[in-house]
């Protein structure tokens, strides 16, 4: 009963609502009366009910957990590069590289160059104008040609 009292006032940070105080009061009731049948209901089957609830819930956070981590094994990202050991070629260390890895490595400038100078006379021979001065948007392209491999960089600026 001093719960209840407790609840309706100003102490507690969040205060005891009207559906709260009923049920509680309710509880109070039953336990006063000593009925038989009150102990089975609130001593065995609630506890039953609370019992199979968790294991329920229980159960369920363990089939989401499976789920999660059978999702993971099977993902594939689409974007995810495809590796082909028929273009694996062996270094001067005898590892095995991807061709695919290394060319695509050197297009976007991630691997060391043996030749820094990138305004050589080489390079920008290989600079094509694509649109004209009086265009709006302004794009070149670079062409680089290794062996069989063609790499194509655009650059595309706004004009102002």
């Amino acid at each position: 009963a001093s719960i209840l009292h407790l609840g309706r006032t100003s102490l507690p940070s969040k205060p005891m609502n009207e559906d709260d105080f009923d049920r509680m009061l309710m509880c109070v009731r039953l336990l006063n009366e000593r009925l038989p049948i009150t102990f089975q209901v609130l001593g065995h089957d609630c506890r039953t009910a609370l019992a199979d609830m968790l294991t329920i819930k229980a159960q369920e956070q363990k089939e989401i957990e499976k789920k999660l981590s059978k999702d993971k094994t099977a993902t594939v990202e689409p974007d995810d590069p495809i590796r082909f050991t028929q273009l694996l070629a062996s270094n001067e260390f005898d590892e095995k590289e991807d061709i695919l890895d290394l060319t695509l490595k050197q297009a976007i400038g991630t691997i060391g160059k043996k030749d820094e100078n990138i305004f050589s006379s080489s390079k920008l021979s290989k600079v094509t104008q694509l649109t004209g001065f009086s265009d709006p948007v302004y794009a070149e392209a670079y062409v680089n040609v290794n062996q069989y491999d063609i790499v194509l960089d655009v650059l595309i600026g706004k004009l102002f």
